[in-house]
Protein backbone atom coordinates (compact mmCIF):
# COMPACT_ATOMS: atom_id res chain seq x y z
CA UNK A 1 0.00 0.00 0.00
CA UNK A 2 2.79 2.39 0.83
CA UNK A 3 4.47 1.52 -2.47
CA UNK A 4 1.28 2.40 -4.35
CA UNK A 5 1.12 5.68 -2.47
CA UNK A 6 4.71 6.46 -3.40
CA UNK A 7 3.97 5.65 -7.06
CA UNK A 8 0.96 7.99 -7.12
CA UNK A 9 2.22 10.25 -9.89
CA UNK A 10 3.10 7.26 -12.11
CA UNK A 11 -0.36 5.73 -11.60
CA UNK A 12 -2.07 9.04 -12.32
CA UNK A 13 -0.16 9.33 -15.59
CA UNK A 14 -1.43 5.95 -16.80
CA UNK A 15 -4.99 6.78 -15.69
CA UNK A 16 -5.06 4.37 -12.73
CA UNK A 17 -6.55 6.89 -10.31
CA UNK A 18 -9.23 4.41 -9.18
CA UNK A 19 -6.61 1.87 -8.14
CA UNK A 20 -4.63 4.55 -6.37
CA UNK A 21 -7.68 5.86 -4.52
CA UNK A 22 -8.75 2.38 -3.40
CA UNK A 23 -5.23 1.58 -2.19
CA UNK A 24 -5.00 4.83 -0.27
CA UNK A 25 -8.43 4.39 1.32
CA UNK A 26 -7.34 0.93 2.40
CA UNK A 27 -4.16 2.45 3.84
CA UNK A 28 -6.22 4.99 5.78
CA UNK A 29 -8.32 2.15 7.21
CA UNK A 30 -5.21 0.21 8.19
CA UNK A 31 -3.89 3.31 9.95
CA UNK A 32 -7.16 3.53 11.88
CA UNK A 33 -6.97 -0.10 12.96
CA UNK A 34 -3.37 0.41 14.07
CA UNK A 35 -4.44 3.54 16.00
CA UNK A 36 -2.32 5.81 13.84
CA UNK A 37 -5.09 8.36 13.76
CA UNK A 38 -3.11 11.35 12.48
CA UNK A 39 -1.77 9.30 9.57
CA UNK A 40 -5.28 8.06 8.75
CA UNK A 41 -6.68 11.60 8.82
CA UNK A 42 -3.84 12.91 6.66
CA UNK A 43 -4.44 10.12 4.16
CA UNK A 44 -8.17 10.88 3.95
CA UNK A 45 -7.46 14.61 3.60
CA UNK A 46 -5.02 14.01 0.79
CA UNK A 47 -7.32 11.58 -1.06
CA UNK A 48 -10.26 13.97 -0.85
CA UNK A 49 -8.25 17.05 -1.79
CA UNK A 50 -6.25 15.57 -4.66
CA UNK A 51 -7.96 12.48 -6.05
CA UNK A 52 -11.69 12.66 -5.50
CA UNK A 53 -13.03 15.93 -4.09
CA UNK A 54 -16.68 15.17 -4.91
CA UNK A 55 -16.99 11.58 -3.71
CA UNK A 56 -19.77 11.70 -1.07
CA UNK A 57 -19.15 8.12 0.12
CA UNK A 58 -15.53 8.79 0.95
CA UNK A 59 -16.38 12.08 2.63
CA UNK A 60 -19.01 10.28 4.71
CA UNK A 61 -16.53 7.57 5.72
CA UNK A 62 -13.99 10.19 6.76
CA UNK A 63 -16.66 12.18 8.63
CA UNK A 64 -17.66 9.04 10.54
CA UNK A 65 -14.05 8.46 11.54
CA UNK A 66 -13.66 12.08 12.69
CA UNK A 67 -17.00 12.00 14.52
CA UNK A 68 -15.89 8.91 16.46
CA UNK A 69 -12.59 10.57 17.37
CA UNK A 70 -14.46 13.73 18.35
CA UNK A 71 -16.67 11.71 20.70
CA UNK A 72 -13.57 10.18 22.27
CA UNK A 73 -11.90 13.56 22.64
CA UNK A 74 -14.96 15.03 24.40
CA UNK A 75 -14.95 12.11 26.88
CA UNK A 76 -11.23 12.34 27.68
CA UNK A 77 -10.10 14.18 30.76
CA UNK A 78 -8.29 17.39 29.76
CA UNK A 79 -5.23 16.41 31.78
CA UNK A 80 -4.96 12.92 30.23
CA UNK A 81 -1.54 12.69 28.62
CA UNK A 82 -1.26 8.99 27.78
CA UNK A 83 -0.26 7.89 24.28
CA UNK A 84 -3.83 7.22 23.17
CA UNK A 85 -5.03 10.65 24.30
CA UNK A 86 -2.12 12.38 22.55
CA UNK A 87 -2.82 10.35 19.41
CA UNK A 88 -6.47 11.43 19.35
CA UNK A 89 -5.71 15.07 20.17
CA UNK A 90 -3.02 15.28 17.49
CA UNK A 91 -5.70 14.79 14.84
CA UNK A 92 -7.78 17.75 16.07
CA UNK A 93 -10.90 15.82 15.07
CA UNK A 94 -13.46 18.52 15.92
CA UNK A 95 -11.67 21.15 13.85
CA UNK A 96 -11.09 18.77 10.94
CA UNK A 97 -14.70 17.62 10.97
CA UNK A 98 -15.98 21.20 10.95
CA UNK A 99 -13.72 22.00 7.99
CA UNK A 100 -14.80 18.83 6.16
CA UNK A 101 -18.48 19.67 6.69
CA UNK A 102 -18.04 23.23 5.39
CA UNK A 103 -16.25 21.96 2.31
CA UNK A 104 -18.74 19.12 1.80
CA UNK A 105 -21.71 21.49 2.01
CA UNK A 106 -20.04 23.79 -0.52
CA UNK A 107 -19.11 21.02 -2.99
CA UNK A 108 -22.12 18.72 -2.48
CA UNK A 109 -24.96 20.90 -1.18
CA UNK A 110 -27.65 18.45 -2.29
CA UNK A 111 -26.85 16.08 0.60
CA UNK A 112 -28.51 16.99 3.94
CA UNK A 113 -26.30 14.41 5.69
CA UNK A 114 -23.62 17.11 6.15
CA UNK A 115 -26.01 19.11 8.31
CA UNK A 116 -26.91 15.93 10.23
CA UNK A 117 -23.24 15.36 11.02
CA UNK A 118 -22.87 18.98 12.11
CA UNK A 119 -25.78 18.41 14.49
CA UNK A 120 -24.25 15.19 15.79
CA UNK A 121 -20.94 16.96 16.39
CA UNK A 122 -22.65 19.73 18.34
CA UNK A 123 -24.52 17.11 20.41
CA UNK A 124 -21.21 15.71 21.64
CA UNK A 125 -20.61 18.88 23.67
CA UNK A 126 -22.99 17.74 26.41
CA UNK A 127 -21.86 20.44 28.87
CA UNK A 128 -22.96 23.25 26.56
CA UNK A 129 -26.74 23.86 26.49
CA UNK A 130 -26.40 26.21 23.50
CA UNK A 131 -24.63 23.49 21.52
CA UNK A 132 -27.41 21.06 22.40
CA UNK A 133 -30.08 23.47 21.16
CA UNK A 134 -28.12 24.26 17.99
CA UNK A 135 -27.64 20.54 17.44
CA UNK A 136 -31.37 19.98 17.45
CA UNK A 137 -31.86 22.94 15.08
CA UNK A 138 -29.29 21.49 12.64
CA UNK A 139 -31.00 18.11 12.72
CA UNK A 140 -34.40 19.67 12.09
CA UNK A 141 -32.90 21.69 9.23
CA UNK A 142 -31.49 18.51 7.67
CA UNK A 143 -34.78 16.68 8.20
CA UNK A 144 -36.73 19.42 6.44
CA UNK A 145 -34.19 19.57 3.60
CA UNK A 146 -34.30 15.81 3.08
CA UNK A 147 -37.91 15.88 1.91
CA UNK A 148 -37.47 18.96 -0.31
CA UNK A 149 -34.74 17.52 -2.53
CA UNK A 150 -37.20 16.50 -5.22
CA UNK A 151 -40.97 16.35 -5.59
CA UNK A 152 -42.41 13.37 -3.77
CA UNK A 153 -39.14 12.74 -1.93
CA UNK A 154 -39.26 10.89 1.32
CA UNK A 155 -37.17 11.37 4.42
CA UNK A 156 -34.05 9.23 4.37
CA UNK A 157 -33.37 6.96 7.37
CA UNK A 158 -29.87 8.47 7.75
CA UNK A 159 -31.61 11.77 8.43
CA UNK A 160 -34.63 10.57 10.41
CA UNK A 161 -32.76 8.38 12.90
CA UNK A 162 -30.56 11.19 14.30
CA UNK A 163 -33.49 13.61 14.59
CA UNK A 164 -35.61 11.07 16.45
CA UNK A 165 -32.69 10.20 18.74
CA UNK A 166 -32.05 13.88 19.47
CA UNK A 167 -35.69 14.52 20.23
CA UNK A 168 -35.77 11.52 22.58
CA UNK A 169 -32.61 12.75 24.31
CA UNK A 170 -34.26 16.17 24.72
CA UNK A 171 -37.29 14.37 26.22
CA UNK A 172 -39.62 15.79 23.57
CA UNK A 173 -41.76 12.66 23.54
CA UNK A 174 -44.87 14.24 22.03
CA UNK A 175 -42.83 15.56 19.10
CA UNK A 176 -41.28 12.11 18.61
CA UNK A 177 -44.70 10.50 18.57
CA UNK A 178 -46.09 13.07 16.11
CA UNK A 179 -43.08 12.77 13.82
CA UNK A 180 -43.03 8.97 13.95
CA UNK A 181 -46.74 8.89 13.11
CA UNK A 182 -46.07 11.01 10.01
CA UNK A 183 -43.07 8.89 9.00
CA UNK A 184 -44.67 5.45 9.28
CA UNK A 185 -46.57 5.73 5.96
CA UNK A 186 -43.36 6.89 4.25
CA UNK A 187 -41.22 4.07 5.62
CA UNK A 188 -43.35 1.08 6.65
CA UNK A 189 -40.29 -1.19 6.85
CA UNK A 190 -38.37 1.25 9.03
CA UNK A 191 -40.51 0.85 12.16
Amino acid sequence: LLTLREKASDLALVNRTGLLMNARVLLARVYQIRRKYAEAANEYDDIINTLTPTNPGLRLEYAGFLLELSAVSYRMAPDNQDDFARSVRSVKPVERLRALMLDSKARLPQYPIWTVIEGQLLALDSNNPQAQQLSLQKLIEAFDASSKQSPGAKHAPEVTSPILAALLKAKQYATVADLATKLIPEMPNYT
